[in-house]
């Protein structure tokens, strides 16, 4: 929250409440209000902090739903380290720049929204083949962050042809994934992933640990 806001300005903030208990959030905006279906997330994402699924409003957008339970206890408990260390490295460096290679809408834009929400910026593709297009065509990023079973080329294929170009090797890359074998992890490996996620133990925390500690 900005220590010293325009004159008369107010802060809105959202009530919510679980199980006989309330608390308020600081937000940037009221937008609207509506009804929505709120989908799950499915067995390939099966659990994301604060999120209880998503719903697709008229225009397309993908937008998460919030779990009421989840935001109030991480927000008694989490010390709000990460938020403050992503701060101050936007303040030195400027805000990291991420590319996610996803065919799946849904995933792309949740792991897209994750990232937003901690202050990077996104670009997306929706496989492996328009992911290296944008890198060879001049795309600047911070890291790549991407799925594996993918149309077109794979997150190994992507893998390998970023590491094996002199331009490109030193992005860093990040497999996210259902691929759970053992094989299947080496293969990622030695592709040149320098991290490899699963998605059946898929946690934001965990996503951007990653990328940050890769980055930092």
């Amino acid at each position: 929250v900005p220590e010293h806001g325009p004159e008369g300005a107010k802060q809105p903030i959202v009530t919510v409440g679980f199980s006989g208990h309330r608390m308020g959030f600081l937000v940037d905006a009221f937008v609207g209000e509506q009804q929505i279906v709120i989908k799950p997330l499915g067995s390939h994402l099966r659990k994301v902090d604060n999120v209880a699924g998503v719903t697709v409003l008229g225009a397309g957008e993908v937008v998460p739903i919030l779990n009421v339970p989840d935001l109030m206890s991480n927000a008694r408990t989490r010390s709000g380290q990460r938020v403050a260390g992503i701060a101050e490295r936007a303040e030195r460096q400027g805000p990291g720049k991420i590319l996610i290679c996803e065919d799946s809408f849904t995933t792309r834009e949740l792991e897209r929204s994750i990232f937003e929400a901690a202050g990077y910026e996104v670009e997306t593709a929706a496989d492996g083949s328009i992911g290296f297009s944008k890198l060879k065509d001049g795309l600047q990023v911070d890291a790549v962050v991407t799925d594996v079973q993918m149309p077109n080329m794979t997150g190994f294929e992507l893998t390998r042809a970023i590491k094996n170009d002199a331009s490109l090797a030193v992005i860093p890359v990040v497999i996210v994934t259902s691929l759970e074998r053992d094989e299947e992890k080496a293969e990622g490996i030695a592709a040149g992933a320098d991290a490899y996620i699963t998605k059946s133990v898929f946690n934001q925390d965990t996503l951007l640990d990653t990328v940050e500690r890769l980055i930092r």
